[in-house]
């Protein structure tokens, strides 16, 4: 799972990239939710701020903003396509100063 590093006070947009998942069943995305698990901790709300969107393109995008520094956060985006699949895509997030 692939890990990314905030600093405290950022407000920064993570995408998940489904085109080549797409492209080989010719499909689209129409829908995409996120959510966000702390991993432990008991500190800061870290959470999707603003509207996530999705493209023809097949990628998910969401801003995030949050969390205390030293917590760890799992971000989960589920999007489901045209032709009724459903993707599930995970990442962490750490807040370091």
């Amino acid at each position: 799972m692939k890990v990314f590093i905030m600093r405290p006070g950022e407000k920064l947009d993570f995408e998940v990239d489904y085109s080549q998942l797409l492209a080989v069943t010719s499909d689209s995305l129409v829908q995409s939710s996120w959510s966000v698990t702390q991993l432990g901790g008991t500190g800061g709300t870290f959470a999707v701020s603003g509207v996530p969107s999705f493209g023809a393109d097949g990628i998910a995008v969401a801003f995030f903003a949050g969390g205390q520094s030293g917590e760890a956060y799992k971000a989960t985006n589920t999007v489901q396509t045209a032709g009724g699949r459903t993707y599930v895509r995970s990442f962490i997030v750490e807040i370091k100063e």
